[in-house]
């Protein structure tokens, strides 16, 4: 008896949760299924077939430090908070994986500088320690401000041990790929008798979006023209497997989310599943364009949501930004033939960083107010504790303090200390550059109203909406919004490369930018005029 009431009660729950089939694998509560991989699992040898895993981060960006999360759920009366991420943590997650599958490449799609430059030599150390085998520099890397005429990403890649790669940066004095030392313009590494190629790319979108000074000298070659010949080439050196890693973003969770009524951040998709990518933006079209069986793997990033899909028979995989995820899927190599199997690449959800978990969920994935988040219990990954690597942590003590964690989880004291009127903070940002906007109201309402309209509400403190009827009121610190009035508006700078509507805030001259040392100490400003190029898109 006591087995047929729980079997209807778990078929009620199954029913009451979601109505339609394809949203099954979706939990609302529990989320096992969606950021976390605590049971055991290894490799599964197969006759015939050799195992690849390709592993990857994104949008790092210098955040080495866990990311101090607050949460609020029915249980608890006062607010709770829980640490996610850390390089400490990571290092821990990638011993675990790299000890339960014997071919790993582990790769970086870009935002992989601090905004500090005196802490360059410290992201080198990060890519190094954790033994990435390529990385790919990013928009906001593209972005930094050079330092006695040195380009950051030149002086990263100077430094660095671990291969810097940009396949598609031309000098154009000789028209020859940008000879920097540290880069290359592709990778070609073999695991366990498996050939990987593997290319970066510079967004299509570099040269509206980045400072020109950066850019004096250079070209930047389509991505698809690039990949044409690079990924070619690579073949014909014997690659049997090909990996791109470029910093662009895909959405592929809106609908979902919108027809599940959950968070986007919650959502769990089926991989195969089609229709679930908004393939409008550049890397969907790039995805869609290029020929079929050329490209293996694309790791993308920029947005900092999660894509786990096949798009155009590609495998398409994107996390979560600092060290809060991990995104992997696993390759089948024909040994005979010396071809990826398609049928049978597995992509995984992004893996979060837990430093522990909700006991209720084996996860620590914050955002659901129905589990009670104080019961914690350890962290484990495929069937292993993760442990703390203190060794690494001494390395980057200064990203471990408390002080600087509660403190970057508060726009109002941000706004405050950085004396502006209102805050924008894009849950999908690093936050780790944040910039002033100087504006008129009749800009800034137009922007609150498309924010309302598409859901990001939330994401501005202090609330400038009300209500009244049918009308969407606008006001800033209790006052109506007058247009001819100038504000000054928080953000960071990914939301102005994201959104159309503000890049031509970009090159504004005297634009405020804050560093990510202001959050952590005494302020100091940079005074940069971003870009001075045309904003054609």
């Amino acid at each position: 008896m006591k087995i047929f009431i729980a079997l209807i009660v778990i078929l009620v729950v199954s029913s009451c949760s979601f109505q339609r089939k394809d949203l099954a694998n979706q939990k609302q509560n529990g989320h096992e299924e969606l950021y976390s991989e605590p049971e055991e699992s290894g490799e599964k040898k197969e006759a015939g077939i050799k195992k690849l895993i390709i592993a990857a981060t994104n949008d790092i960006g210098g955040n080495f430090g866990p990311q101090a999360v607050k949460i609020r759920d029915t249980h608890n009366k006062s607010p709770l908070h829980i640490e996610i991420g850390g390089v400490d943590y990571l290092s821990s997650y990638l011993k675990i994986l790299r000890a339960k599958h014997s071919s790993v490449i582990l790769v970086d799609s870009g935002d992989v500088l601090p905004p500090e430059r005196d802490e360059i030599a410290l992201a080198q150390d990060f890519y190094s320690f954790l033994k990435y085998d390529a990385i790919a520099p990013g928009l906001t890397d593209l972005s930094l401000r050079s330092s006695g005429g040195i380009n950051p990403v030149k002086k990263f890649a100077e430094g660095s041990l671990v291969p810097v790669l940009m396949s598609n940066l031309y000098e154009l004095k000789t028209a020859l790929g940008a000879d920097w030392k540290g880069t290359q313009q592709y990778q070609l590494k073999e695991l366990n008798g498996i050939k990987v190629g593997i290319i970066g790319l510079l967004p299509d979108d570099v040269s509206s979006l980045t400072p020109v000074d950066n850019r004096i000298g250079l070209y930047v070659e389509n991505m698809l023209q690039s990949t044409l010949h690079q990924a070619r080439r690579l073949r014909s050196l014997g690659a049997q497997v090909i990996v791109v890693l470029t910093h662009q973003g895909l959405d592929c969770g809106a609908s979902i989310a919108e027809a599940a009524k959950l968070p986007l951040s919650k959502v769990n998709f089926e991989p195969e599943k089609e229709g679930m990518c908004d393939l409008k933006s550049s890397l969907g079209t790039y995805l869609q364009r290029l020929p079929a069986q050329l490209v293996d793997v694309v790791v993308a990033g920029r947005n900092h949501k999660k894509v786990a899909n096949f798009i155009n028979g590609i495998a398409v995989i994107s996390g979560f930004d600092s060290t809060k995820s991990l995104s992997y899927l696993e390759l089948s190599i024909d040994e005979k033939t010396g071809k990826v199997i398609g049928g049978k690449t597995k992509i995984h959800q992004p893996v979060m960083i837990c430093r522990e978990f909700f006991k209720e969920t084996n996860d620590c994935y914050p955002e659901d107010p129905s589990i009670n988040h104080k019961e914690r219990i350890p962290a484990s990954f495929l069937g292993s504790p993760v442990e703390r690597d203190d060794e690494i942590k001494n390395k980057f003590k200064k990203f471990f303090d408390d002080a600087s964690l509660s403190l970057r989880q508060d726009p109002e004291e941000l706004r405050i200390r950085l004396k502006a009127d209102i805050v924008f903070m894009p849950e999908t940002s690093g936050h780790t550059h944040l910039v002033i906007l100087e504006m008129t109201g009749g800009e800034l309402s137009h922007w609150l109203e498309a924010a309302y309209n598409e859901d990001e509400a939330s994401q501005w403190s202090p609330s400038p909406f009300e209500r009244s009827g049918n009308n969407l009121i606008l006001s800033i610190n209790g006052e109506n919004l007058i247009h001819s009035q100038t504000y000054r508006v928080l953000t960071d700078l990914e939301a102005l490369q994201e959104r159309m509507a503000l890049r031509k805030f970009i090159s504004k001259s005297g634009l405020v930018s804050y560093s990510e040392e202001s959050w952590k100490g005494s302020l100091h400003t940079d005074e940069v005029t971003l870009s001075a190029a045309s904003h054609r898109q």
